[in-house]
């Protein structure tokens, strides 16, 4: 399967719910764990969707995916876009908004 493909399967199945666990994702999808992965990766980096921890009831962490609102996607893109620019005046570490030691005012 093509990763565009796989990408738009994985979108398709969290869009029809709130969140899902990245494991039943890779029980619905039938690929290997490592390409669903990689493809939630992708829609992550793409700012399609938020990969995120939860504990259970029994205290175990569990993986969850969700898809993003218009609004926290367009916002995450600026965010990403103005903070990955040389001249940004802050500078996102590690999902952290920090201030930009290299940013230099111009006068």
């Amino acid at each position: 399967m093509r990763d565009e493909d796989l990408d738009w399967k994985i979108y398709h199945i969290l869009a029809y719910g709130e969140k899902y666990p990245v494991r039943d994702i890779i029980d619905i999808c039938g690929v290997e764990k490592e390409e669903v992965l990689k493809s939630l990766t992708r829609l992550e980096k793409n700012c399609l969707i938020e990969i995120y921890q939860e504990n259970q009831e029994d205290g175990s962490p569990l993986i969850c995916a969700r898809v993003l609102s218009l609004h926290e996607t367009i916002f995450r893109n600026q965010i990403r876009s103005f903070a990955s620019s040389a001249n940004s005046p802050v500078i996102v570490e590690n999902g952290v908004i920090k201030e930009n030691p290299d940013y230099k005012r111009s006068a």
